[in-house]
C-alpha cells in the first residue's frame, strides 16, 4: 500500500497541472470517457492526462484527454431537457449532451442509458403538416390523436379502441411526408407556436347566440 501511495505522489508532482488547457478541458467540465462513463474533470496536466472523479468511483482515476468527451449544450438538433424517442421506440428526456455526438437520457421507464444523437427522434410541434392534437387513421382503418410526434417520422398515437398510447411510424399511419425525413423536413418546435389567449369564463346562466 505504501508503495502506491508514494508511486501515486511521484505521478502527481512529476506533471504539471493547470486549470484549462487551451481549446481542450478544465477543471470543472463535465466528461465522457471512452467507455460511456461520466466524470467531472478535478485537474489537467499539460502532459495530455487529466484526473477525473467517475460518478460511479468514489475516488479520482487518471484519462488521457484525448479519451474524454467535453459536455456541450446541444449537438446537431438534440439538446438538454428535449424529449426524444430511441431506436427502440423508448421515449425519455436528455440530460447530458457531448461533444461526441452522446447523449445521456432518463427513459419514462426509470432507467438512465447513453444513447448515439443521430438515433434519437426529437419531440416537436409538427413535422410538415402533421401535428400534435391531429387526428389520423392507421393502415388498418383504426382512429386515433397524435399526443407527441417525433422528427424522425414517428408519433404517439392513442388509438380510440386502446387504452395504452402506441408508436407508430408515419407510414402505418398513412401520413406520406414529402421530404426526406431528419434531412430536409419543416420542423416546429413547442417554442415556436404561439400561444392562445385564454378565454375567460362565461358567467353562469350564459347563453351563447
Amino acid at each position: 500500500m505504501k508503495t502506491i501511495i508514494l508511486l501515486s505522489s511521484f505521478f502527481a508532482a512529476s506533471i504539471s497541472s493547470a486549470a484549462c488547457l487551451p481549446n481542450t478541458l478544465c477543471a470543472g467540465d463535465r466528461v465522457m470517457d471512452s467507455a460511456n462513463r461520466l466524470a467531472l474533470v478535478l485537474s489537467v496536466s499539460n502532459q495530455g492526462v487529466a484526473q477525473i472523479k467517475l460518478d460511479d468511483r468514489t475516488f479520482p482515476v487518471t484519462r488521457a484527454i484525448t479519451a474524454l468527451s467535453k459536455k456541450t449544450n446541444c449537438y446537431q438538433n438534440i439538446c438538454a431537457e428535449d424529449r426524444v424517442l430511441d431506436a427502440a421506440d423508448q421515449m425519455g428526456a436528455v440530460t447530458e449532451v457531448f461533444d461526441n455526438g452522446k447523449a445521456q437520457i432518463k427513459f419514462d421507464n426509470g432507467t438512465t442509458e447513453i444513447r448515439v444523437v443521430v438515433t434519437l427522434g426529437k419531440s416537436v410541434e409538427c413535422v410538415e403538416k402533421v401535428c400534435v392534437d391531429q387526428n389520423v387513421k392507421d393502415v388498418a382503418n383504426n382512429s386515433g390523436i397524435i399526443l407527441q410526434i417525433f422528427d424522425s417520422g414517428k408519433a404517439l398515437v392513442k388509438f380510440d379502441h386502446s387504452v395504452f398510447p402506441r408508436v407508430r411510424n408515419f407510414l402505418s399511419l398513412n401520413i406520406k411526408a414529402s421530404c426526406k425525413i431528419k434531412e430536409n423536413c419543416t420542423v416546429i418546435n413547442p417554442a415556436q407556436v404561439p400561444k392562445q389567449p385564454q378565454q375567460k369564463p362565461k358567467p353562469i346562466g350564459f347563453r351563447g347566440n
